[in-house]
């Protein structure tokens, strides 16, 4: 568990699925699980590293604070804060871990900030479903004919 200064994402960025931070405990880009200790709220993202050239497009906008160079921080969407309760301009603890292969594949898009992207893994999913008891209501079928 560290502390994290909480900034938010910029415009552009509002219904991506992933956050940036400068925790190099965190090895490389990749799928993640951050938890909010004080109320065990928790969620899957996209882990992505902030660089020098991040800093510089995130602090020459006119609408965010400029981003402070010697704190552990993340930049996250108004929809990740809100899944963990957090508030911009915090400072909390929070557990950042690498996400496991089922979180990764399923979890992550499933609670997508991107409406979009959420709706049709969904659908997906229950397309799927649909499918295996077709196929399942297909081979009982064919057994009992026989």
């Amino acid at each position: 568990m560290k502390k994290y200064k909480i900034y938010p994402t910029l415009s552009s960025e509002s219904i991506e699925g992933w956050v940036w931070t400068n925790d190099t405990d965190i090895q490389s880009n990749g799928f993640i699980s951050i938890k909010n200790p004080l109320n065990g709220r928790s969620l899957r993202t996209f882990k992505r590293t902030i660089d020098e050239n991040f800093i510089k497009i995130y602090n020459d906008s006119k609408i965010t604070n400029k981003i402070e160079t010697d704190e552990l921080k993340i930049v996250m969407n108004e929809y990740h804060r809100n899944k963990l309760d957090l508030n911009k301009s915090d400072t909390v603890d929070l557990t950042i871990v690498k996400s496991s292969w089922f979180a990764k594949y399923f979890w992550n898009s499933w609670d997508h900030p991107n409406p979009y992207v959420s709706f049709s893994n969904k659908v997906t999913l229950y397309s799927f479903l649909i499918t295996l008891v077709s196929l399942l209501v297909t081979i009982i079928a064919l057994v009992k004919c026989k």
